[in-house]
């Protein structure tokens, strides 16, 4: 008994280490100057009619002017982020369009899964009032877990998004383009679960010894 005592803490934290890492979201923000986005749709164009044609029309506008080099033109905002060129168009096959009632939120979050992996994320804040962000997550592994922000305003200038505690609420978010890395992030948490497992081990039999 004494043995288990001085034994099983150690195994406890390890196996919490290894779940805490399962558990690790990847969080995304708004704004120009952020990882991952390309640009910002101030506030986003309301046509063409239904989510996906209107979301795919932003995407892949963003797109055209980034692979062009064009500069901002309200009301299409580019970042300064460097990816792949020339970025992929964006079609519809394939994508995942989620309207308000479906998605997932939780305190200042909303909660995205992306699945098998896609090459771009676009969500919707209140349109008239906000507006839209564009990331490329190509580099995001499948099975990802997203956090991004629940609420985004305009900057006093009407040029950026910032995060808000309470305005304006996303609305809608649409992916395009599925396909990406395989392998989800798991190889950390492969190795910590090993080593738990390892733990474990040696515990019974130091307890028999």
């Amino acid at each position: 008994m004494n043995k288990l005592k001085y034994i099983a803490p150690v195994f406890i934290a390890v196996a919490c280490l290894a779940l805490t890492s399962a558990r690790a979201d990847t969080i995304l923000n708004v704004g120009l100057n952020s990882p991952l986005v390309i640009g910002e749709v101030i506030p986003h164009t309301l046509s063409p009619p239904g989510q996906e044609a209107r979301d795919l029309a932003m995407t892949n506008t963003l797109i055209g002017m980034y692979n062009s080099s064009s500069p901002s033109a309200a009301p299409y905002f580019m970042s300064g982020n460097s990816f792949a060129t020339p970025l992929p168009t964006a079609v519809t096959t394939g994508d995942i369009i989620t309207p308000f009632g479906g998605i997932n939120t939780s305190g200042s979050q909303a909660i995205i899964n992306i699945g098998s992996g896609f090459r771009y994320l676009l969500a919707s804040y209140d349109g008239r009032n906000s507006g839209a962000v564009l990331w490329d997550i190509s580099g995001l592994p499948a099975g990802t877990i997203i956090d991004i922000p629940r609420y985004a305003q305009p900057n006093a200038n009407g040029t950026d998004l910032v995060a808000d505690a309470a305005k304006y609420q996303i609305t809608t978010w649409s992916m395009f383009n599925p396909g990406g890395p395989s392998v989800p992030d798991g190889g950390t948490t492969v190795l910590l679960l090993g080593a738990a497992l390892s733990v474990l081990g040696m515990a019974r039999r130091y307890l028999k010894s």
